[in-house]
């Protein structure tokens, strides 16, 4: 009956606000607003930073779609996610690689295809390994900032304000007549600065963990520093693989050039064949009509 009548208040104080007739309403102090407002802003750039940072990884939305159904399909199941983003340069690499088998390997330029391909290849591994990276050191982190902390935050945010509400109930419908003993009073006003207490510690020390926010950051920069070191190693090598193919096929003996005049010597002998006079009519005929 308790809970049911201070649901009643908080209701019945509410509309009560909302219609502007309550003067004597308890006022959240300017530095509670402030950490409220910078509270939602930080939130909304933890949630932008994480899903561009994945487009950026995975550009491709029909693939990340299917990578998180997948992804859910496993969790469902207790299986650990096995399905790695189908990168572009892995795509690349095996075209060349197919070309390079297609070709065979009596061509430099088929080699030299083999070799851009397999290093595409080890640029796609490289991307893997910066997908895991990323996963691990920027967003899983981020992600435990908005399904805990901020999750935290915002029940003490609402709880705060729903106790606000039963307390400013009470104390205006005892300025009314209303029979409210001072000691509902004194509890629902003890309630509310704990609650409070609660939610404006807990968006200050979020506010003012910024080492952990910057930390995250410098997470993804090195991450995205060792990606392209090793993208960069990996085709640098090739670069000097295809100079050496390039002065490979540069001293190759050219090919014998065809002879026209001999294939049309070495034609052979063209013997008339005796032509079924009735049966091409047939067939024009048949054309015709």
């Amino acid at each position: 009956m308790r809970g049911f009548r201070k649901t009643l208040n908080k209701i019945s104080q509410t509309v009560v606000e909302k219609v502007g007739s309550d003067e004597g309403a308890t006022r959240l102090p300017e530095e509670y607003k402030e950490l409220e407002k910078a509270t939602d802003v930080t939130q909304k750039i933890i949630e932008d930073l994480v899903a561009k940072t994945n487009e950026m990884l995975h550009p491709n939305p029909a693939a990340r779609m299917r990578i998180a159904a997948s992804s859910s399909m496993n969790k469902i199941r207790g299986q650990a996610p096995k399905r790695s983003y189908p990168h572009t340069e892995g795509f690349l690499g095996e075209i060349m690689i197919k070309g390079s088998t297609d070709l065979g390997d009596d061509s430099y330029f088929a080699q030299a295809l083999g070799d851009f391909g397999d290093s595409m290849k080890q640029v796609s591994d490289c991307k893997d390994a910066l997908d895991d990276d990323v996963k691990t050191n920027f967003a899983d982190p981020f992600h435990h900032v908005l399904t805990k902390e901020l999750k935290e935050i915002h029940f003490h945010r609402k709880k705060m304000n729903g106790r606000r509400l039963d307390y400013d109930a009470k104390r205006r419908q005892q300025a009314k007549g209303s029979n409210v003993p001072d000691e509902d009073i004194r509890y629902a006003g003890d309630k509310f600065k704990e609650s409070l207490e609660l939610a404006s510690d807990g968006m200050a020390n979020l506010l003012d963990n910024e080492v952990e926010q910057i930390s995250k950051l410098s997470a993804l920069a090195e991450a995205l520093v060792e990606y392209y070191r090793r993208a960069v190693d990996v085709m640098e090598s090739l670069q000097s693989t295809l100079e050496g193919r390039i002065s490979e096929a540069s001293s190759r003996v050219p090919r014998e050039k065809l002879d026209p005049e001999t294939v049309v010597r070495n034609s052979p002998k063209y013997t008339p064949r005796r032509v079924n006079t009735q049966r091409a009519t047939e067939l024009v005929t048949a054309i015709i009509s």
